[in-house]
């Protein structure tokens, strides 16, 4: 192999890997943190966790799609194409959020089937809820991860990443504990740091967008999926062309 093929795919890999270090380490930072808040809160944090886990990645094989689209459009030059995509990116992880948070937010018809102790499924139920508002940021914060890995700019995502692991350490430990004047909430505490730090990140990569080559593109399909004029910018791009042969008009005959 060419070493400066090699040293490319390098440099592309390894923001990737350590962002994706970060984001494992959220659950691990809740695990160890809840541990020593009770066993009760523990079990709670270890259903519910592994409930959205399974939800959250069942949903995120949708969002993983725009990669490649969105690499393919800038390969070739179509940074209005990013920005159609990217958009109806962004609405699709809001559409899905819906239907994830909704499964999240009333576990009562399935929770019975796990058959845990009547604390722990309490706990469960206020953990899930709590966490079915972090799923909106979540999801759209990996369309957001898609276009800048796609356009060549991992390290974007990474900062975002570690910086979000680090703001959900000192949500999680002050709000399981009851440390830096927040209140105990111990399990949910844990919960209740992932929105906010996903909410953060997702702001923050957002912002940094603008720094991307679909700069253009982006702003004329819409800064963000919400309100009037966005939507009315999201609608006019939302219809997939196909490509159609061109006819051509028949030539009048000569005399």
């Amino acid at each position: 192999m060419d070493s400066s093929i090699a040293r490319g795919i390098l440099d592309q890999a390894r923001p990737i890997f350590v962002g994706q270090v970060a984001v494992m380490l959220y659950a691990v930072v809740d695990t160890v943190l809840t541990g020593h808040a009770s066993a009760t809160d523990l079990a709670a944090m270890g259903l519910g966790a592994g409930v959205y886990s399974s939800v959250f990645v069942s949903l995120l094989g949708a969002i993983n799609a725009l990669n490649p689209i969105i690499a393919q459009h800038h390969g070739g030059g179509r940074h209005a194409a990013i920005g159609v995509s990217y958009v109806q990116g962004l609405w699709l992880a809001l559409l899905l959020s819906i239907v994830g948070g909704l499964f999240l937010a009333f576990p009562e018809p399935w929770l019975g089937w796990i058959h845990a102790p009547s604390d722990v499924e309490a706990l469960v139920t206020r953990y899930l809820r709590v966490l079915s508002v972090a799923l909106p940021a979540s999801l759209m914060f990996r369309a957001i991860s898609a276009l800048n890995i796609a356009v060549a700019r991992p390290h974007v995502v990474m900062r975002m990443q570690v910086a979000g692991l680090a703001l959900k350490l000192v949500l999680s430990y002050g709000l399981i504990f009851g440390a830096l004047g927040l209140p105990r909430l111990g399990a949910v505490g844990g919960a209740l740091a992932r929105p906010s730090s996903s909410g953060r990140s997702s702001r923050r990569a957002g912002r940094t967008r603008a720094s991307t080559p679909s700069t253009a593109a982006s702003r004329s399909a819409g800064r963000r999926p919400a309100g009037p004029s966005s939507a009315s910018r999201f609608s006019s791009g939302s219809r997939w062309a196909c490509p159609t042969p061109s006819r051509r008009r028949p030539s009048p005959s000569s005399p």
